[in-house]
């Protein structure tokens, strides 16, 4: 109904799902508040931002406070000040009203900020389906040693130290064990022109892609 305004449909939805009008009123204020929707609710949907509408479809889905939420990548294409709303939004729903939030997202940052379970799917088959935490611990063994060149090196070069995870002429990323870190790290600041080296764990993203090309072995 793009030519109503984001309230009449609220209002229709109040009818559908008979919601009493003390809740009704609470909920549509607390989560318009929230998500910073005061200014459009008179304003057709056509005349929406993507973000503004996306907003407006969630508080419409949850005005009925249902007990299982079903979203589908709910940030994408929103700029990084909706996509926080979105999140804070959510976390703040979740906990007030014990929800249970079940999503899709390719945004390993939705992820991360949302959910304390996570199930990886690859081609139509779970390839992992635990906590979160767990799975990024998963990877303890493992460090990433980013190095910034001060000259050109080519990528045979650095296959001997490690899995090449991130390269371009002057910088790479190698993955490396972490109990051979005290040999590997002074062979490549002898045998290539570093300029700069740092170290760190595996993010969430580099455990999943490992995990997708187990997967496919």
């Amino acid at each position: 109904m793009p030519d109503l305004p984001p309230l009449d449909s609220f209002a229709l939805l109040k009818e559908i799902y008979d919601i009493p009008k003390v809740d009704y009123v609470k909920r549509l204020d607390e989560m318009v508040t929230l998500l910073g929707l005061e200014k459009i609710l008179t304003t057709q949907v056509r005349r929406l931002s993507l973000g503004e509408k996306m907003k407006s479809e969630l508080v419409a889905a949850l005005l009925h406070n249902p007990e299982v939420i079903f979203l589908d990548e709910p940030t994408i294409g929103l700029d990084v000040i909706s996509q926080n709303n979105i999140w804070r939004f959510l976390r703040d729903h979740n906990v007030k009203n014990n929800s249970t939030i079940i999503f899709t997202s390719h945004y390993l940052e939705d992820i991360q900020r949302l959910c304390k379970r996570v199930i990886i799917i690859n081609s139509g088959e779970k390839i992992y389906d635990g906590e979160l935490d767990k799975l990024i611990l998963s990877a303890g063994n493992y460090k990433n040693i980013h190095c910034v060149f001060s000259s050109k090196v080519e990528t045979k070069d650095l296959k001997e130290y490690g899995k090449v995870i991130e390269y371009n002429d002057m910088s790479a990323t190698l993955r490396i064990k972490q109990d051979t870190l005290k040999v590997i790290i002074p062979k490549l600041l002898g045998a290539l022109p570093i300029a700069d080296l740092s170290i760190t764990s595996p993010e969430a993203r580099d455990v999943i892609a490992t995990l997708y090309e187990k997967s496919l072995k």
